[in-house]
């Protein structure tokens, strides 16, 4: 079955909400796109698994005995690419997260070796992302 708008929309809001938009640097150096939603409600992360692929895993560490598992849905890589353009024109606060990780995607050179513009702008976006997703008081 094909999707509708409002699921894009909906996946849209998750992310915004409960989501981050990510590279993870990879023991080679390079970097990986993640997409993933931490929530309490194993529902909402199977919802996302079902319906856009990924995978899904329960936390392992509970920060207090009383808190709830935690879910975790995550994309990666070029899995993650048609997921981030399918719900960017329904993002309102990860718009420059997501646009950042589709620039730097679109440029990568797939099978070449990367030239050293390639990986400045790569590291640049990087530490950019850092940045935008940093947790707590600036």
């Amino acid at each position: 079955m094909p999707l509708r708008d409002v699921d894009w929309a909906y996946a849209a809001g998750i992310i915004d909400g409960d989501g981050c938009i990510r590279f993870n640097r990879q023991p080679s150096g390079g970097l990986v796109i993640r997409v993933h939603v931490t929530n309490t409600n194993p529902i909402l992360t199977d919802w996302l698994k079902q319906t856009f692929g990924g995978y899904v895993w329960m936390e392992s560490k509970q920060y207090a005995p009383n808190r709830k598992i935690r879910y975790v849905w995550e994309l990666s890589a070029k899995k993650a690419i048609p997921f981030l353009e399918g719900i960017r024109p329904h993002l309102r606060l990860k718009t420059r997260q997501c646009d950042l990780v589709l620039a730097i995607q679109r440029t990568k050179r797939h099978g070449r070796r990367m030239t050293a513009f390639d990986r400045f702008s790569e590291e640049a976006s990087y530490q950019t992302l850092k940045l935008l997703n940093k947790k707590g008081i600036a």
